[in-house]
């Protein structure tokens, strides 16, 4: 069996010329994807590598492909970050942060379930 392409394009390429010629704040439906790729890419399991890579590359446009639950996917400028969102020191304080405030409310709904004399198993 010898490979041979679909056409003159990566299926990748395919979709990232499209979201350019679209531009921001527009859509890409799964009827459009599907006629583009010669396959459905909606149901579970199907490939999305070409509109993964695509999205990947639409950065250097300043763009980015976001996912829309049963329609498609959308086109929206990327939003450009600051030099501390990609210091790891700052990522890991989020976290910190993030996980704190979980396990406050944890605590939170514990203390209510005791007080209303329900039984919480110790961790």
């Amino acid at each position: 069996m010898v490979f041979e392409p679909r056409g003159d394009k990566p299926l990748w390429r395919l979709v990232y010329d499209k979201a350019v010629e679209r531009g921001a704040g527009s859509s890409l439906p799964f009827s459009d994807l599907a006629d583009m790729l010669g396959y459905d890419p909606a149901p579970v399991g199907a490939s999305r590598a070409p509109i993964r890579k695509a999205s990947a590359r639409l950065a250097s446009e300043g763009l980015t492909l976001v996912s829309l639950r049963g329609v498609g996917y959308g086109i929206e400028t990327l939003a450009p970050q600051p030099a501390s969102a990609r210091d790891p020191r700052v990522a890991l304080d989020a976290v910190a942060d993030v996980l704190s405030g979980q396990a406050a409310r944890i605590a939170a709904i514990e203390f209510a379930l005791r007080d209303a004399g329900i039984s919480v198993p110790s961790p």
